[in-house]
């Protein structure tokens, strides 16, 4: 062994211990800070729901690639970040610090959706659900929660979840043979979900070509729904499945790509899904004058503040069927610090936040840097200074 190490060159030597560095550092660790959170901020996605959609969910293991830049989408659907205090169900979740408003939701429930979270140094925890049905708000807690991903978050983590809940709710009665007005009803739901993350490398999507965990959860549902009957819970609806899915994470958008299997699918190479959801777009919009007109070339507002300490703010518009356009921050060398926004020019003003971090979450010293808006072949730059 003595022989085989005097062998080894001081430039081999070097070679392996480059090779070990950068195989550590390379590795994606995800904090709460890259779970969105600006009230306002509207994340768009692309989603299927379809009961089978063709997917490549890839490998497990280390320095992966995925390619999710197109996909069988539908439909687009919108959540909105909201502050808990002004949504209707802040006293069953008074905890929560990440609440946010959709009209669609994992349980396909028609109306307003409240998604409530709780982001603390150790996890990010799902609290439960708010709907507004009919007029009729009803709340679906989840007890203690639901830890959905421990923090930070890195490679080969794992965690589990075994959850009971017993809700009552009542919502306007939908049959019109039954002289009620109103139905009392009772969901009932056994939850067990083992997850890890099981692979890092990058994603190229609708985001960008970014670097990702990806998290893999293999859940356990069991849920009845009970409707009362005079003197007892009569059961009208019940559900059991098993399923794979895969999230992906990235810096500053949290997850970025959903894939859930069908019902019953034991291969995690699954290449058939019953849901896929993709992050389009993150925006926080800026509401303009009725009679402001739609932009007719692109328009990218000085930051503010400027210079900045810890996060500034940046306002730009776009003109219709301009394509593609993004908002990408360099440094003084033209080296590309982190695309801030992806997304397909709309017509409309738009005002994205940087919080003077890199694609790997890593604070950037204070210096200048460039904002550059493109799309098509036109390019507006803003001079942007970071101070300590």
């Amino acid at each position: 062994m003595a022989s085989s190490i005097r062998r080894l060159t001081p430039s081999l030597l070097l070679g392996i211990v480059m090779i070990c560095i950068t195989t550590a550092s390379a590795q994606i660790f995800i904090s709460p800070d890259d779970f969105p959170n600006v009230t306002g901020m509207t994340l768009t996605y692309y989603t299927n729901t379809t009961t089978s959609v063709v997917v490549d969910v890839g490998q497990s293991g280390a320095n992966q690639t995925w390619d999710f830049q197109e996909g069988p989408e539908e439909q687009q659907t919108e959540e909105q970040i909201v502050q808990t205090s002004t949504t209707p169900f802040y006293e069953q979740f008074p905890t929560a610090n990440r609440t946010r408003i959709a009209n669609t939701n994992p349980f396909g429930i028609p109306g307003e959706v409240y998604t409530y979270r709780e982001m603390s140094n150790d996890s990010l925890t799902l609290l439960g659900y708010g709907a507004n049905i009919q007029g009729m708000n009803i709340p679906i807690t989840l007890g203690a929660g639901l830890q959905e991903y421990p923090m930070p978050l890195s490679y080969q983590d794992t965690w589990n979840n075994t959850i009971t809940f017993d809700t009552t709710f009542t919502i306007a009665n939908p049959d019109s043979t039954i002289p009620l007005d109103s139905l009392d009803c009772r969901l009932v739901v056994d939850l067990g979900d083992q997850a890890e993350v099981d692979a890092w490398g990058t994603l190229d999507g609708p985001m960008g070509n970014l670097p990702v965990l990806r998290a893999r959860h293999d859940t356990g549902l069991e849920a009845t729904l009970y409707v009362w009957m005079i003197i007892i819970w009569v059961p009208v609806w019940d559900t059991s499945y098993v399923q794979i899915r895969y999230e992906w994470l990235a810096h500053e958008y949290g997850p970025i790509v959903t894939v859930a299997s069908q019902a019953g699918e034991t291969n995690p190479n699954f290449d058939h899904a019953s849901r896929i959801l993709r992050l389009m777009e993150l925006s926080t919009d800026v509401p303009s004058a009725p009679e402001t007109p739609i932009p007719l070339a692109i328009s990218l507002s000085p930051n503010y503040p400027n210079p900045f300490n810890e996060s500034t703010a940046m306002t730009f518009s776009l003109p219709n069927n301009i394509g593609k356009a993004s908002l990408d921050i360099y440094n003084v060398l033209g080296q590309k610090v982190l695309t801030l926004w992806k997304g397909t020019a709309d017509g409309r003003m738009h005002q994205v936040i940087w919080n003077g971090r890199n694609t790997y979450n890593i604070p950037v010293s204070s210096g200048t840097y460039f904002v550059n808006l493109s799309a098509n072949k036109s390019i507006q730059t803003r001079i942007i200074i970071k101070l300590d």
